[in-house]
């Protein structure tokens, strides 16, 4: 250690640094220490306490009395605005206390903490996210330590990701805080209150109200009782702010008035009336009082001005967009733009007033029919958007922001068909389909983007534990709460500083259609808005069309109630039920079929059909659920049969894509080498015939052992595993090694939290062995590189919708994982079923059909049998890249032993020949 610390001391002379060693004594440095503090106020502070920092000679002097007294210059500047000088006065103490303590220690974290604090201040945010996370990692690495700033390191993050919208990072950072505050007894009651209000802004921010109200209240019990009228007339505000999110708009109201009342009274300024009066403005603008509307937003304004906040006031939309309701255009648009000068004015405006007050203007722009204004500030809002998707990296997060920014896109998509329509530019339409683009599945483009990211053993071993700790808490286990909150602020750290992905990878019109033209296909992308419904047909000369979808809002029940009579209605040969229920069943299942079909495929696009023999859907919303396959493209009148039905599968081969951008990533040439073809897992299960649906065990399957056995006897370079071989820890190991990865299993999907979706593997109880599951968080993060991955198992299409995303669904997931392909299914499948169109399926791709011809010649098989019903066959879905697979030989081809005995004796009979006639040379040559 004594060797090491000399060693740093001569870097710090070499960068001349210097030390002063034997200045002056310690004792005469920590007098003037503590003169200075005693003349905190007077012009002698800083000479004293930067004396403390040099010896008689102007050299500095490195010990931890040094780094004391720069970092208490640094909060004496930082108190007085001279930002400057706070900047390099907590730097210098930094680069001391590191000198010093080299192991560690409190003040070296105290230090990053404070200049976290001033960097932020600033608005330099990546700069102050860097040191907030140092300052963490030193904490928790301490022995014993700094409770209170450890609190207040915990409670800055969470600020500073909640202003950079990661705000997986800020909840993370907020319930951490409040366990620490909970733990340590000697929290401050000021701390304690701000950790409560902080948790309680933060959850309302994820527009989780019902979490924050407790933390709310509790903010307010505090200030209460520790008689602070500002943060009384904070807490009020907040507990109004999350009440008015709940529906209780009295309550919030008469908060309001209370908070209003307390900080009136004071007799000074304080800071949270400013924020009364705004929301009071806002109060009165729902209530359509528009005078008292405008009256207390003046008064929030001057108060502002006062405090010195004019930004903040600038900040809020919310006025504005009041007076845009109003239809009083004009003034809403000189507030905006006042106010959108006077954040551009500063160093670093703020990312999301910028984006909140661009957004009104461009719907006040909208109703002017000034498109070409409303367009430049909707892209202006989508680049500011960009920038805070780049910096980051949960998936939580980014989904998130695509739930808040898909609003913007369907509103701008609008305005560019709107003036398609008026004007019949091909260039408009054309934005509009970006626009589409832009609006889906970008947290599996961004992790796409990643896949080949390497990453550390100790950032691969915290993903698995923030996947364990989230399963477990969302089977109800609070306890772990702490423990996956520190997990997931421990791999954010693990993950800062790194290359973040890029917030929009564009759409590269030609390279679209030069995979179109490979397919030989036709593309059909739906776009599902508040605004607009459209469906955009692409084809690969590059004619570009766009038809609204009519009855868009009766498309989410209609295909429920058609899934609902194919499930319900379906039967092998010939129906056992009663032939008023079946046929009832039959029409429900061919009229609103019809019905979607008429929505979905218009007449010109039906002409179009017979042109190309593949078919491309990019769905949204609840689309995602629709098996195409089995629409019915005409009328079906009388009984009936399933035979002669004219689906949608019989015109085109359908393949699906999460986006059209997405198939141009995943449909480039296979130039990998693998291990072997195909990977394939059959497990078992000892649960009853029938699985449980929902319950907690799942049944056997009679049927995936004989799957897998035949696609061992059709793939050359086949792997398999079966019963207890087919565990999850041996696929974990060997899933990113082949080409093609099969599981024939059960798959589960949780609609409402998909880290519950899980992929089983052998359960030779009753009961489910939760370690032998593989989870839908499990599965985001493997390293996946195959270009086929197929799910042989139930519903692992199936997910929770978000808005500007895809389906949270077992095959997304794959996905995102990098399989390039997914054969996966929309409901409980067949068992014995399943087997035959899998089993076909391979043959015909064995056979040099591409992924998609195969797939159809496997529903067409299925289809002309006793499988006829399109229960059996229209659940399949082949989603992502469609070509032909070339199953070359892999890495691990192995051969007989006899083949190496025998290539032994003929290479030994080879040698044997060259030496005898080399001898029988060189004796001629003799002779």
């Amino acid at each position: 250690m004594r060797c090491t610390r000399h060693l740093v001391w001569v870097g710090l002379l070499l960068l001349g640094v210097g030390t002063g060693l034997v200045a002056q004594p310690y004792g005469v440095r920590d007098s003037l220490l503590q003169a200075g503090q005693a003349a905190r106020d007077s012009a002698t502070y800083t000479e004293l306490l930067l004396r403390v920092t040099k010896a008689a000679d102007g050299t500095p002097i490195i010990d931890s009395l040094s780094g004391l007294a720069l970092h208490q210059l640094g909060n004496k500047n930082f108190r007085k605005l001279t930002d400057p000088l706070a900047g390099a006065y907590y730097h210098r103490a930094i680069r001391v206390r590191d000198a010093v303590f080299l192991e560690p220690h409190n003040d070296r974290a105290h230090s990053r903490l404070n200049r976290a604090m001033w960097l932020s201040k600033r608005g330099d945010l990546d700069a102050a996210e860097i040191s907030i996370r140092e300052a963490l990692d030193l904490y928790e690495r301490v022995a014993e330590a700094d409770s209170l700033n450890w609190l207040r390191s915990l409670n800055e993050l969470s600020k500073q990701a909640e202003q950079q919208q990661d705000m997986t990072v800020a909840v993370s950072a907020c319930y951490r805080a409040l366990a620490l505050c909970d733990a340590y007894p000697n929290v401050t009651p000021s701390e304690a209150f701000v950790t409560s209000h902080r948790a309680g802004h933060v959850l309302l921010r994820m527009q989780r109200a019902a979490a924050a109200l407790p933390h709310a209240r509790r903010a307010l019990g505090i200030a209460l009782d520790i008689s602070s009228v500002d943060r009384q007339a904070s807490a009020y505000n907040l507990l109004a702010n999350v009440q008015r999110e709940l529906g209780l708009v009295e309550a919030s109201y008469q908060n309001l008035l209370r908070g209003v009342q307390v900080a009136e009274a004071a007799g000074r300024p304080v800071s949270a009336l400013a924020d009364l009066y705004l929301n009071l403005a806002e109060y009165y603008g729902g209530e359509e009082a528009q005078a008292k509307c405008l009256a207390y937003d003046d008064l929030a304004r001057q108060q502002y001005a006062l405090l010195g906040r004019t930004v903040d006031y600038c900040s809020s939309d919310r006025t504005p967009a009041a007076l845009a309701r109003w239809g009083r255009h004009a003034e809403a648009l000189a507030m905006i733009n006042e106010r959108l000068d006077t954040l551009r004015a500063g160093d670093a405006p703020p990312v999301i007033p910028l984006i909140d007050l661009l957004s009104v203007r461009a719907r006040v722009y909208t109703e002017l029919g000034r498109r070409g204004e409303a367009l430049r500030d909707y892209h202006a809002l989508f680049a500011l958007q960009d920038s805070l998707r780049s910096g980051v990296a949960s998936p939580e997060s980014r989904r998130y922001l695509s739930r808040n920014l898909h609003p913007f896109f369907d509103r701008a998509l609008r305005l560019y068909y709107d003036d398609y329509l008026a004007r019949g530019a091909s260039a408009s339409l054309w934005r509009a389909f970006e626009i589409s683009e832009r609006a889906r599945a970008y947290s599996l483009l961004a992790a796409l983007q990643t896949s080949g990211t390497v990453t550390s053993e100790r950032e691969e071993a915290l993903r698995a534990r923030v996947a364990r700790l989230e399963r477990a808490v969302s089977l109800g286990d609070s306890s772990h709460l702490t423990d996956l909150r520190e997990a997931r602020l421990q791999l954010d750290r693990s993950q800062s500083g790194r290359q973040a992905a890029t917030a929009h990878i564009r759409t590269d019109r030609q390279n679209l259609l030069d995979c179109m033209v490979r397919y030989d296909a036709n593309l059909l992308e739906y776009h599902l808005g508040e605004t607009i419904s459209l469906l955009f047909l692409l084809t690969p000369d590059g004619d570009l069309r766009a038809y609204p979808i009519p009855e868009g809002e009766a498309l989410s029940p209609r295909i429920i109630q058609w899934r609902d009579a194919i499930d319900r209605g379906s039967y092998r040969r010939k129906s056992l039920r009663p032939e008023q229920l079946q046929d009832s069943l039959d029409q429900q299942y061919a009229l609103i079929g019809q019905q979607l079909a008429g929505q979905l495929l218009p007449p010109e696009v039906r002409q179009t059909l017979h042109l190309r023999p593949r078919l491309i859907i990019v769905p949204d919303g609840p689309l995602h659920y629709l098996p195409f396959a089995a629409l019915p493209l005409d009328v079906t009148e009388g009984p009936v049969d399933y035979r002669t039905v004219p689906y949608l599968r019989k015109a085109v081969a359908i393949q699906y894509a999460y986006s059209a951008v997405y198939l141009t990533e995943v449909s480039h040439e296979d130039t990998a080498t693998y291990r072997t073809n195909l990977l394939a897992f059959a497990p078992s299960f000892g649960g009853q015939a029938a699985a449980s649906r929902g319950g907690n065990q799942l049944g056997k399957l009679a049927h995936n052992r004989e799957e897998v056995m035949a696609l061992a006897t059709l793939v050359p370079g086949a792997e398999t595993y079966f019963a207890a071989d087919a565990c999850r820890q041996q696929f974990i190991e060997r899933a990113g090694d082949s080409r093609i990865l099969h599981l024939s299993s059960h798959g589960r999907v949780d609609p409402t939290d998909p880290n519950l979706s899980f992929i089983a593997f052998t359960q030779p109880a009753d009961s489910l062995l939760h370690d032998e599951l593989l989870y839908f968080n499990d599965l985001y993060h493997l390293p996946l590189h195959n270009q086929l991955t197929v799910l042989s198992a139930c519903e692992t299409s199936l997910g929770k919708l978000v808005p500007g995303e895809t389906t949270m669904s077992l095959a997304s997931a794959f996905a995102s994982a990098g399989a390039r392909s997914t054969l996966t299914t929309l409901w409980e499948v067949d068992d014995a079923a399943t087997k035959d169109a899998i089993v076909e399926f391979y043959r015909r791709l064995i056979a040099g059909e591409s992924r998609v011809q195969a797939l159809s010649g496997a529903q067409a098989l299925l289809a002309d049998s006793d499988y006829a019903h399109p229960y059996y066959w229209a659940g399949l879905s082949l989603h992502g890249a469609a070509g032909p697979l070339m199953l070359l030989p892999t890495r691990g081809t192995s051969f007989p032993a006899w083949s190496y005995w025998l290539l032994g004796v003929a290479l030994g009979i080879a040698g044997y020949a060259i030496w005898n006639h080399r001898r029988a040379q060189r004796l001629g040559r003799l002779m």
